[in-house]
This record gives C-alpha cells, structure tokens and sequence, in this order.
C-alpha cells in the first residue's frame, strides 16, 4: 500500500464540532478473526477522534451464552487490532458484545446472518485539522499523499458535491501561501475493480477519475494558480479507502481527490 498522510477523517461528511459515526467489521461463521480486507480498512482509519465504542455481535447460529462470548471476543479482537497500529487505551471508551440480541435483519439468509456477524466501531471525533495545518512540515512532505477530506463527488459524474467545495477553496489558500508547492492532482472512481476507471456520465467516455482530477486542477486554473505548478491524473479505482465497499458512506469516500506533494521549498 503506498504511503499516505493520514488526512482520510473517513471522508464521512466532518462538520466543525464533534460528530459520531458507525462503521462496522464483519466476520466469518463462528470466528472472532478479522479478514486481511477488514484490517486494510481499519489500517486506513486516522486517530481524530475522541473516543471509540467497539459492541460486538453475532447472528443466531448458536445459543445465548455462545454468541454473548463471540461478540465480545469479536469486539476485543478490533481493539487489539487497533491498539497494535498505535491507538492509545485512552481512546476505547467502551468494549463489549452483545450476542444476538441486537440484530440488523431477521437473520432468514445466509447473507442476511452475515450481515449481523459484525462489530459496530461507534467514534466520536473531534474537529479535524486544517488543510493548512498539515503544510507546517515541508521537509517531510515531498513524495507523499494526501487525501483530500471531504473532496466527494456526485456518482457517476466528475462534479463536486456542494459540501466539498470548502475543501478545494482551503486547497487554493495552501497554493497560494506556499509559491513554490508543486502537486500532481490525483483522481479516484468506487465500485469498480482492478483498477478499472469509471464512466462520466458528462463527458460520455471511460475516464472518470482523470475527469475528476481535472475538475481540481481547472479550479486553482482559474483562480489564478500556474499550470506549471500542477499536473493531474487518473487512478481509476486503484488504493480504494474501503477496497470493497459496504454501503454508500464507503462508496463516497472513494470517489475522491487526493494530492502527491511533487516538490515544495521554502514559503515566503
């Protein structure tokens, strides 16, 4: 996985005061171990936030006294998880499980049990940091990404939604405070594979993420930021946030930008 700044906040529509989110870890049949796909989804969460909940389910295979144990092993096993990539104890506000008796479904599938094998991370998150903030170390930077919070996309079209236009105005003041900062603007699709790039219902061709890309890099454009400063590309849907995404929360935060830092020297 290529290195990145973790700027990601999930990507899950951050507002200026604290907010509380849910995503959720599934399991296998009577197994409290997390799949290589969960943990690269939990290696993407950045450490913005306040406390963490982590409550532990089952599906109804098995009897009461079974399920209330694998829950809470379940939910023990994403805090040791967690707590092995660097998230302090300080963070788990709560660790528990509680069997079956909390079902999304009615558990009449096999897909619908799958569902309700879960552990349900509840966070709480403080403000998050700056655009501007994560600019204070420019020795540190070249070479690197940085995902750009917030910067979402309508589905199938290389257009901002209109709560991400903060995000790329707060991108125009970092180019204009730091003169020498070069970028390579990086477009991403969801809900494709194998890195295969998305259709832009706008322009009627397969080329959505560069689309995406170039919709960034024409707004510092016209906002007076020199196009020698920039390039942009497309990734299609390569270095997925959520490799496979669960829900349209995850889908959204894969239809983003990101930025590579290609040089930066010293700020006037």
């Amino acid at each position: 996985m290529r290195y990145s700044i973790t700027l990601i906040l999930l990507l899950l529509g951050f507002v200026t005061k604290a907010q509380q989110d849910t995503l959720i870890v599934h399991f296998a049949i009577d197994n409290a171990d997390i799949r290589p796909g969960d943990k690269t989804f939990l290696d993407s969460l950045s450490l913005h936030q306040t406390a963490v909940k982590l409550i532990g389910h089952t599906d109804n295979s098995s009897g009461d006294a079974h399920n209330n144990g694998l829950s809470v092993q379940r939910a023990h096993a994403v805090r040791d998880y967690l707590h092995s990539k660097g998230w302090p104890d300080s963070l788990f506000l709560d660790v528990d499980g509680f069997g079956s008796s909390r079902p999304l479904n009615d558990n009449s599938s096999a897909g619908k049990k799958s569902l309700n094998r879960r552990v349900e991370i509840i966070i709480q998150r403080s403000h998050p940091p700056a655009l501007e903030d994560m600019f204070r170390d420019t020795t540190t930077l070249v070479g690197k990404n940085i995902v750009l919070p917030n910067a979402n996309f309508y589905a199938g079209r290389h257009v901002l939604l209109p709560q991400s236009y903060k995000v790329i105005q707060q991108l125009l003041v970092v180019m204009r405070k730091h003169p020498t900062l070069c970028i390579e603007i990086q477009g991403y699709v969801c809900c494709s594979s194998d890195g295969f790039d998305g259709f832009d219902d706008d322009t009627h061709a397969p080329d959505l993420s560069v689309q995406r890309a170039r919709f960034v890099y024409d707004f510092l454009v016209s906002q007076g930021i020199k196009k020698n400063r920039m390039t942009y590309k497309g990734f299609g849907s390569s270095n997925k946030i959520f490799p496979e995404e669960k829900d349209e929360i995850q889908a959204a935060a894969n239809r983003r930008v990101e930025i590579r830092i290609v040089s930066f020297g010293a700020s006037r």
